[in-house]
């Protein structure tokens, strides 16, 4: 079953024919363009489909995808010269215990090889749990809730820190959509367990609009593309790790000021490098973190990992890093933001009864040696829904 389609429809037809060749125990044969950069987008399809699924490392995930370089490496989505690059290797070894997914950047080296690292780092510090029995992310409510016109947000720490578009302060319709307004997240926020925004751009709405509705509001203000200050970097990690509910943080997109200092949430609890927490937060919310702020959160990741270590030592944790049932959310333990999917048939990977098998295409018919990625018997529709979410833009020149 050869797959040979234009970018933006390959997850779609992928998603499909998964599930036809779980059914029939078929090969799938994966295929792509003769491009640098399209071989990055299928090398990290790949690659993140081993580490999600079949629970490999990114080491062992990226080994087969090596002979397919060389990849073009990722970058941000700015409009200047890229001073950060993402390889597909930061991408992957950034995985959490299942991840939610979307890119990244790093020094270049093999640009495949970071993705990887950072999907495996997000899988092994449970941010999602989607293991054989259950799962704890859902690609519909994923999928509507990262529209523009259905809220624009995207849980990146899952059930503790969500990153969403600045709210308006009128409900007007700007190109066909209707700009939300801080009334129109109370119903979310209160359901998903958020106690608290955190405003980072300059004031459009008044702040009473949320506190009317039980949320604590905090402006913590610093220009738009540029990099926080130390006195904002210490406010924010004091709110982030005082607050007892979920917090909701944006500044004018979501994006830049948002991202960064989610990151370094990150990286003091959590260890993330910064090509891996780069790598997963643009898998979770593509855009994410932009020019100088990608080379401020490599200054500050020793740093990072130092405070945390202090952080975890006054409270005698002994572990090198926390992990998503280490944080306790509104007096419970930290769960994931959207409604389990139904179970998985338990299986290993083993005995899997389909085969993935990626191809670097140059042209079609002519094609590098292939791959094979045993498939988890019983997973189609797994990877239906998790390859059906990644659907959008995975263009290597911008994350």
């Amino acid at each position: 079953m050869p797959i040979c389609t234009p970018l933006a429809d390959e997850a779609v037809a992928t998603t499909c024919l998964l599930q036809e060749a779980d059914r029939s125990k078929k090969r799938l044969y994966y295929y792509c363009g003769p491009h640098a950069q399209q071989r990055s987008n299928a090398a990290v399809l790949i690659g993140i489909y081993q580490v999600v699924f079949l629970n490999r490392t990114a080491e062992e995930a990226y080994r087969p995808l090596q002979a397919f370089k060389p990849y073009m490496p990722f970058r941000d989505a700015s409009c200047g010269v890229s001073t950060f690059h993402l390889t597909v290797w930061d991408v992957i070894k950034v995985c959490p215990a299942r991840c939610t997914l979307q890119l990244a950047l790093c020094q270049v080296h093999n640009s495949v090889h970071p993705c990887l690292q950072g999907i495996q780092k997000a899988r092994d510090v449970s941010f999602i749990d989607w293991s054989v029995d259950s799962t704890t992310w859902n690609c519909e409510e994923y999928e509507h809730y990262e529209q523009v016109e259905n809220g624009d947000l995207n849980w990146i720490v899952p059930g503790k820190l969500v990153a969403f578009s600045g709210p308006a302060a009128r409900g007007n319709e700007i190109a066909g959509y209707r700009l939300h307004t801080p009334e129109d997240y109370w119903d979310y926020w209160r359901k998903k367990g958020v106690t608290a925004i955190v405003r980072l751009n300059k004031k459009v709405y008044d702040r009473k609009r949320f506190t009317d509705g039980g949320f604590r509001h905090y402006d913590l203000y610093f220009p738009d593309g540029s990099c926080p200050s130390e006195a904002i970097l210490l406010k924010f990690l004091e709110i982030a790790e005082s607050e007892p509910g979920a917090l909701a943080i944006h500044c004018k997109a979501g994006l830049g000021r948002t991202g960064v200092l989610i990151c370094c949430y990150c990286m003091k609890h959590f260890r993330f490098t910064v090509e891996e927490v780069i790598g997963y937060i643009r898998v979770c919310r593509p855009g994410s973190v932009i020019g100088p702020q990608q080379n401020f959160l490599r200054d500050v990741e020793a740093r990072m990992w130092h405070e945390g270590d202090v952080w975890r030592a006054q409270r005698g944790i002994t572990k090198p890093h926390l992990t998503l049932g280490d944080l306790v959310i509104n007096g419970r333990p930290a769960v994931g933001p959207a409604t389990p999917m139904p179970q998985q048939p338990s299986s290993s990977a083993n005995s899997a009864s389909s085969t993935v098998t990626a191809f670097a295409a140059y042209s079609q018919g002519s094609v590098l040696p292939q791959v094979r990625v045993p498939a988890q018997a019983g997973i189609g529709s797994w990877a239906s829904a998790w390859l059906q979410h990644r659907g959008g833009c995975w263009g290597a020149a911008c994350m």
